[in-house]
């Protein structure tokens, strides 16, 4: 497993994982959320959260647990594909790879890979 002591610290940022996830299949999203834990526990970020396109917290839901102004949106996708391109921004509101709302600054990062 690669170490993630390399990051720098980045408490005045949050961090959300985007996953697809599943109603139907149990552990679907077991993959994001360990990752989520790995980078809390990494104490790299101010937050770290996921959010799902088809399980909770959902893409549209999600909000209200970021607190913070400057908001890393990281896909946990293989690659740039259809979801990363269309449906990402599409239910998130973005303008862009870069978007502010009010005093946040979200920032559509590439896939995990």
């Amino acid at each position: 497993m690669t170490s993630l002591s390399f990051a720098p610290s980045r408490p005045d940022c949050a961090v959300i994982l985007l996953a697809h996830g599943s109603a139907r299949v149990p552990g679907s999203s077991d993959s994001a959320w360990a990752c989520r834990d790995r980078l809390r526990a990494a104490g790299c970020f101010g937050g770290v959260h996921c959010a799902f396109w088809r399980e909770e917290p959902s893409l549209r839901s999600f909000w209200p647990m970021v607190e913070h102004d400057d908001v890393r949106l990281v896909p946990f996708f293989l690659a740039e594909g259809w979801f990363t391109k269309h449906i990402l921004p599409r239910e998130l509101e973005l303008d862009g790879p870069l978007t502010h709302r009010g005093n946040r600054t979200m920032r559509l990062c590439s896939p995990v890979g």
